[in-house]
């Protein structure tokens, strides 16, 4: 997994704690102070900030997406949503993934805080929370599951390599047809640019000795043009690449990348400067630092995407949000039956 250059946003970061962790430090530093290694108890660490500071953010979240004006384009509503929860930083962006990673493992639009925090441990998890917000409500699973071997949705080892996979540049064409025709479609990719060989080390055990070069991004594909949400790394955090590109820009980038998945062979300059154009990346660099370590020595690379085809506005807002107060919070668990304080839903319909 490549490792990328941690925001300036991260006020109080803690190289050896996890996301969760450094985020309650930021904000939180006289009760947990940096040198204070490690996520401890993590649990404990969440329930005493959540009153004072996660809950009442995660509210305000909710309640900016639930009065935003409702669009017509389903890509600008996307991209509005998500620019929405990446404007709260990151405990804002990880309660909000948690909040719809849960909702979606019961199957549920409704949205709450949640007691049981996930560690989003990669950009991975920041793709997950675009298409949870991007798929329709039949297909909450499939976005949850696309990057997770564990729910089925990740190849193996033993099957990566068998994987029948369509051709990435044909289908943005196909989306790309799709949205200029006369129905105006929309479509919104996930991509997964997959390090078979690192793979192959970590099934020997070897995969801390080397960086990966995986990377994930998702293609919003519209009448408007294109969006490509990408430069998203474990800290829950996004560039602002992400913005309505030309055609001629985004079929530029999917030139790229195609190119970028064709041949083996090693990490040489020409692949380094091809991976730098797509992500804005430079590994070379990366890896030449002090107590870095070295890219992976065979480079083979496998290109997976999850198409969500006619994506529609009422998709993106799909979700209706509500939050406890604190003391039902710290009393009672949380889940989609329970929770108080209904904010109303993301159609602009708020009590």
């Amino acid at each position: 997994m490549a490792h990328f250059p941690v925001p300036s946003m991260l006020r109080g970061y803690d190289g050896h704690a996890d996301p969760i962790t450094n985020m309650m430090r930021m904000h939180c530093p006289s009760k947990f102070p940096p040198q204070t290694n490690g996520p401890g108890n993590l649990e404990d660490m969440v329930l005493a900030t959540a009153g004072k500071f996660v809950i009442p953010m995660l509210a305000e979240t909710f309640k900016d997406l639930a009065t935003q004006s409702p669009s017509r384009s389903p890509l600008l509503a996307l991209h509005k949503q998500v620019t929405t929860v990446f404007s709260k930083g990151l405990p804002g962006t990880v309660a909000m993934y948690n909040a719809l990673w849960h909702a979606a493992g019961r199957n549920t639009t409704q949205a709450c805080h949640e007691r049981d925090y996930y560690k989003p441990e990669s950009h991975e998890d920041t793709v997950t929370l675009v298409t949870l917000f991007a798929c329709p409500k039949d297909r909450l699973h499939d976005a949850r599951a696309f990057q997770r071997e564990s729910l089925g949705g990740a190849p193996t080892l033993e099957n990566v390599r068998d994987e029948q996979i369509p051709s990435f540049g044909a289908a943005y064409r196909a989306a790309k047809g799709a949205a200029r025709g006369e129905k105006h479609i929309t479509t919104v990719m996930a991509v997964s640019l997959v390090d078979v060989h690192s793979m192959e080390l970590a099934a020997r055990g070897d995969s801390e000795t080397y960086t990966s070069f995986g990377h994930s991004f998702v293609l919003g594909i519209g009448p408007e043009g294109v969006i490509i949400w990408q430069k998203m790394n474990v800290y829950m955090h996004a560039d602002e690449s992400a913005r309505v590109r030309t055609w001629e820009e985004a079929g530029n980038f999917v030139d790229w990348v195609d190119k970028l998945t064709q041949h083996m062979g090693t990490w040489d300059t020409k692949r380094n400067e091809l991976y730098k154009k797509c992500f804005d990346v430079d590994m070379k660099s990366i890896c030449a630092g002090s107590g870095e370590k070295p890219i992976v020595p065979q480079y083979e690379a496998c290109l997976r995407f999850m198409l969500y085809e006619d994506v529609k506005a009422e998709d993106i807002h799909k979700f209706t949000f509500k939050y406890p107060g604190s003391e039902a919070f710290a009393e009672d668990p949380i889940d989609g039956e329970n929770a108080e304080g209904d904010l109303g839903d993301s159609t602009g319909r708020a009590e």
